[in-house]
C-alpha cells in the first residue's frame, strides 16, 4: 500500500536522481498529486483537486457537449488541426484546435498556478526541475504555463513517459505515454515491496478474506466482515428504578447471553486462532430481558380482619403509583415511578380505616420553660392498645387482633406534664413522716398568668409554681396516711403546733399532727 505519486516517483526519478531537488507530478482526471525528493529523500506530498476532468468539462460546457465526447475533443487539440464537433442536440461543426485550447487557457492557469503554490509552499522554492506524468500533462501548454508560474525555464518542466526507465521494460501501447507512469510505479513497488499476503475464511459460509498481519483470531473476522463490538455479546436488560416510601430502589434487567461460535465444527472463543480455509460458524449472543416489576413482586398484598373500639373491619393494603390507587396484583411499575405503600396491618393504616381523624394521629413537639430548665415533650392526641397492651402507631397488627384507643385532647393538658410536680402533688410531714399526696400542692403560672391545671400547654410558654398557693386541705393526707380507729378516745388535728380541723388548708413542708386522747 502506497500513495500513487511516491509509486510514480520510484520508476519516474530512480534514487540516483533524488540528490536533486526535483518535483513530481500526476496530472489525472480528478487529481493532480505531488511529491517532492531532495538530497535523497521524499520529503513531502500534497494533492490538488483538479485534473484533466476541469478541462473536460469545461470544453463540454462551452461547446455543449456530452463528457465522453468532449474528452475525444481534448485528447484531439495537441494535433493542432480542425476538430469535428457534435453537440447534445445533434448539431455538427468545425472548430479550430486553437479557438478550443484559448477556450481551455484559463483553466490551465487555475490547474497549473494551484500546483506550482502547492510546490512552492512545499519546497519553499521554486524546484531544479519539474517531472510530469498522467495523461492530464498532455494538455498543450500546461506544461509552459507551470514552468512560468514557478518561474523556471521551459528546459526544466517535462514530461516523463515509461522510455528510459532502468527498472523496467513496457511493451503496452497504453502503457507508452505519461499516462502509463503511475501504473507501472504500483506494479514496480508491489515486486519490490510484495503486499502482506491474504487468508481466507468462511464465515457463516461467506467468502471473507483477511489481510493476515499475524495471527488472526474469530474476532478479528468477526470485526473484518462488519460485525459491530455491541452486537457480539447480548446487551443487558434495561433497569429500572423505582422511589418506595421515599427510597429508591434498583431492579436490574437480565444479563445477555455469550455468543456461540465453531470453528471447524468445533466450539471456540473470539480468541480462537485462524488458519487459511476455517470455517466459522457464528450466532450472536441474545440481549437481556429488560426488567418487569409487578405490584405483587414488591408488598403482601394480602387483606384480614381486626376488631377496633368493638368493630370488625376487614383491611387491605392501600398503595398508591404516582399518585395514583393501584390494585392488581399484576400491575407493572413503570420506570422512575414513585410508589407509596401502607401496609394493611400498620397500626396507624388501621386506625384510619377505622375513621380517625389525621390529625390525631400526628404527633408534634412542645417547648416550655419549668423552673428555668428547658423542657420538651411529643404530644400524640390518642391512646392505643393492642390486646390490652400500649402500642405504638408504626407497628405491625397481627389479624384477629383487638384494638382500642381513647381521643385525648388535641394538645397537652398541663396536668399531664406537670403531674410529677408540686402543682399536682404536696409533699408533707404527718407526725414525723414524711408523705407525699395526690393534692395540688402550689398554683400554676403560664407566662406569668394563673391558670388550671386543665389548661392546654402553649408551645414555647414559661410556666412557673407558685408555692403560695393551694388547694389542699388536712383532709387530703389520709388518701395515705393510716389512723387505726379509737372509739374510746378524741381525734386531734395540728399543722405547725396548732389546733386544725379537717378542711384547714395545708401547703408544701407543713408539719402535721395527728393523734388520739383519751
Amino acid at each position: 500500500m502506497t500513495l500513487e505519486p511516491i509509486a510514480a516517483l520510484s520508476v519516474a526519478i530512480p534514487p540516483g536522481l533524488r540528490l536533486l531537488n526535483l518535483a513530481l507530478v500526476d496530472i489525472g482526471a480528478g487529481t493532480s498529486d505531488i511529491a517532492v525528493v531532495k538530497e535523497g529523500n521524499i520529503t513531502a506530498y500534497a494533492m490538488v483537486p483538479m485534473g484533466g476532468d476541469e478541462l473536460t468539462e469545461t470544453l463540454a460546457s462551452h461547446y455543449l457537449l456530452d463528457f465522453h465526447h468532449a474528452e475525444d475533443v481534448k485528447r484531439q487539440i495537441a494535433l493542432g488541426e480542425t476538430i469535428e464537433i457534435k453537440d447534445i442536440l445533434k448539431n455538427s461543426g468545425m472548430v479550430d484546435s486553437k479557438a478550443m485550447l484559448a477556450q481551455l487557457q484559463p483553466m490551465i492557469n487555475d490547474i497549473s498556478g494551484k500546483i506550482a503554490g502547492h510546490i512552492l509552499d512545499l519546497n519553499q522554492k521554486p524546484p531544479d526541475a519539474v517531472v510530469c506524468v498522467g495523461g492530464g500533462s498532455l494538455t498543450p501548454s500546461l506544461i509552459a504555463t507551470l514552468a512560468d508560474q514557478l518561474e523556471l525555464p521551459h528546459n526544466r518542466v517535462g514530461i516523463r513517459t515509461a522510455e528510459g526507465f532502468e527498472a523496467i521494460r513496457c511493451q503496452h501501447p497504453n502503457l507508452q505515454g505519461p499516462q502509463g507512469v503511475t501504473p507501472l510505479g504500483i506494479a514496480y513497488h508491489s515486486f519490490i515491496f510484495p503486499p502482506l499476503p491474504f487468508i481466507t475464511v468462511t464465515l457463516n459460509q461467506a467468502n471473507l478474506m483477511l489481510w493476515n498481519v499475524g495471527e488472526m483470531t474469530v474476532g478479528n473476522a468477526l470485526l473484518s466482515s462488519g460485525t459491530s463490538l455491541a452486537s457480539i455479546y447480548g446487551r443487558p436488560g434495561l433497569g429500572k428504578t423505582v422511589t418506595i416510601n421515599g427510597k429508591i430502589k434498583a431492579f436490574p434487567g437480565t444479563l445477555g447471553t455469550a455468543p456461540i461460535v465453531q470453528v471447524n465444527g468445533q466450539a471456540a472463543t473470539l480468541d480462537t486462532p485462524l488458519n487459511h480455509g476455517d470455517q466459522i460458524e457464528f450466532v450472536p449472543g441474545c440481549s437481556g430481558q429488560d426488567a418487569r416489576v409487578a405490584l405483587s413482586d414488591l408488598f403482601d398484598l394480602g387483606a384480614g380482619e381486626v376488631k377496633v373500639n368493638g368493630r370488625q373491619l376487614r383491611i387491605k393494603p392501600l398503595i398508591t403509583v404516582n399518585g395514583r390507587e393501584v390494585a392488581s396484583p399484576g400491575f407493572e411499575i413503570p420506570d422512575r415511578a414513585r410508589v407509596d405503600f401502607q401496609p394493611a396491618n400498620s397500626l396507624k393504616y388501621i386506625l384510619q380505616e377505622a375513621g380517625v381523624p389525621e390529625y390525631q394521629l400526628q404527633s408534634r413537639s412542645y417547648a416550655f420553660v419549668l423552673g428555668n430548665e428547658d423542657k420538651q415533650i411529643v404530644w400524640l392526641p390518642i391512646k392505643v392498645e393492642v390486646n390490652g397492651q400500649p402500642a405504638q402507631l408504626d407497628d405491625v397488627v397481627p389479624w384477629e387482633a383487638e384494638v382500642t384507643y381513647t381521643l385525648l385532647p388535641p394538645h397537652p393538658i398541663l396536668q399531664e406534664i406537670l403531674e410529677d410536680t408540686d402543682a399536682c402533688r404536696l409533699r408533707v410531714y404527718v407526725n414525723d413522716e414524711e408523705l407525699v399526696i395526690n393534692a395540688p400542692g402550689a398554683g400554676i403560672l403560664m407566662d406569668g398568668k394563673p391558670v388550671p391545671t386543665t389548661a392546654e400547654l402553649i408551645d414555647g410558654s414559661t410556666i412557673s409554681l407558685d408555692h403560695s398557693i393551694s388547694s389542699a386541705i388536712l383532709s387530703d393526707i389520709f388518701q395515705v396516711y393510716g389512723l387505726n380507729p379509737n372509739l374510746n378516745a378524741r381525734l386531734v388535728l395540728k399543722v405547725n403546733g396548732s389546733e386544725a380541723g379537717f378542711t384547714t388548708p395545708i401547703k408544701a413542708g407543713d408539719r402535721i399532727e395527728v393523734f388520739w386522747e383519751e
